[in-house]
């Protein structure tokens, strides 16, 4: 379920990770805030530094039935290299 949500956090994650042009290395995309902090894939993919399990987190905060949208996932950069990671993305979708 959501896989190429889980996939794309997990891209942009890999990439602020890896340092953008202007990013420094190392910089830790997900910060432990929003709903996807209680899902354990996030967790798992790095998206997030708190564990769900440990913490006794309760999942339907990020996914449950009456959600009328896709869940989001926070991930936090610097905002200088938002267009940088967002532009692979678009193009990779118009092809």
């Amino acid at each position: 379920m959501y896989n190429d949500l889980f996939e794309l956090a997990r891209e942009v994650a890999a990439d602020v990770r890896r340092g953008s042009r202007r990013a420094a290395g190392n910089l830790l995309p997900g910060r432990g805030r929003g709903s996807s902090v209680s899902s354990i894939v996030c967790y798992l993919l790095g998206l997030s530094h708190i564990d769900p399990i440990a913490n006794r987190l309760f999942l339907g905060r990020f996914l449950n039935d009456t959600l009328a949208s896709v869940p989001d996932i926070d991930l936090d950069f610097p905002r200088e290299i938002r267009e940088e990671l967002i532009r692979p993305r678009l193009q990779a979708l118009r092809r």
